[in-house]
């Protein structure tokens, strides 16, 4: 009996090629999923959730442009308005200067800065 061996079509550096190549293609169209994912969110979008800045205060974005400012006894509600990077937040409660801030969402921190100052704040694990 003939000693039959498997050869492969490929040699072992094609082997190696095609699978880089397919490796580079996966992670490609991961990364273009992931890319149009969130290419499609709005600003209101990413800035939704508890927003933390000092363990003390919280903003509180939700959907439909509701929020509140949480304190230290007290949460005030406000409805909010975004526009080129811009937010208006208008407070319901009339004796509550309402605000306008720059911001700016980096990973899980949003700057919010207006004529104060600049305030950073982090977003809270649920």
């Amino acid at each position: 009996m003939a000693n039959h061996r498997h050869l492969s079509k490929y040699s072992k550096k094609q082997q190696i090629l095609i699978l880089i190549f397919v490796i580079i293609f996966i992670i490609g169209l991961i990364g273009l999923i992931f890319l149009l994912k969130n290419k499609n969110k709005k600003p209101e979008d990413l800035i939704i959730g508890i927003w933390d800045f000092d363990g003390n205060t919280e903003y509180e974005f939700q959907k439909r442009n509701v929020g509140y400012l949480k304190v230290p006894m007290n949460n005030y509600k406000f409805k909010y308005y975004i526009e080129n990077k811009k937010i208006t937040i208008d407070f319901e409660d009339e004796n509550i200067e309402d605000v306008n801030y720059e911001y700016q969402i980096k990973d899980n921190t949003i700057i919010l800065k207006n004529k104060n100052g600049n305030f950073e704040f982090h977003k809270a694990k649920k």
